[in-house]
């Protein structure tokens, strides 16, 4: 084989490279964080101040994760029981956004809410708890490992 037929060949190889690199990244699936992130950009100011209600709460809810049970408890503290509460909580798996499972609080809180999480797969989790008492909205997150 003379130069000539290398180069042609290296260049044929190089381009079948190229095609199929650009055919497997085309057949990506890709995950973003949410797909209407740019909405959400655009109400970010009132998650601020839902952070900000959240933060000047003296007693706060807990989110803990009970392993023998597989169950995810939200606990309001003295205070915050016999509130009425409105509100959403959304597990957010990072990888995987078919993943994500919500839960919704509505009603009068007694000790707290109980979430099954016996179908979520293993890993980790970030819970993200959105809910409204007295006219006022509250968020926080956690990140948990199931």
């Amino acid at each position: 084989m003379n130069w000539g037929h290398s180069i042609i060949l290296s260049f044929l190889l190089f381009g079948a490279l190229i095609f199929t690199m650009v055919v497997i990244s085309m057949n990506q699936d890709l995950n973003l964080v949410d797909g209407d992130y740019y909405n959400q950009e655009l109400e970010y100011q009132d998650q601020i101040e839902r952070i900000k209600n959240y933060s000047a709460l003296t007693a706060r809810p807990e989110l803990t994760y009970i392993s023998s049970t597989k169950n995810c408890v939200l606990k309001f503290p003295d205070p915050l029981l016999q509130s009425t509460i409105t509100g959403k909580v959304h597990f957010f798996r990072p990888s995987d956004a078919a993943m994500d499972k919500k839960y919704t609080m509505n009603g009068q809180v007694t000790n707290g809410f109980l979430f099954d999480v016996i179908d979520l797969p293993p890993g980790l989790w970030l819970v993200k708890v959105t809910w409204t008492m007295n006219n006022m909205e509250y968020y926080f997150e956690k990140n948990i490992t199931l």
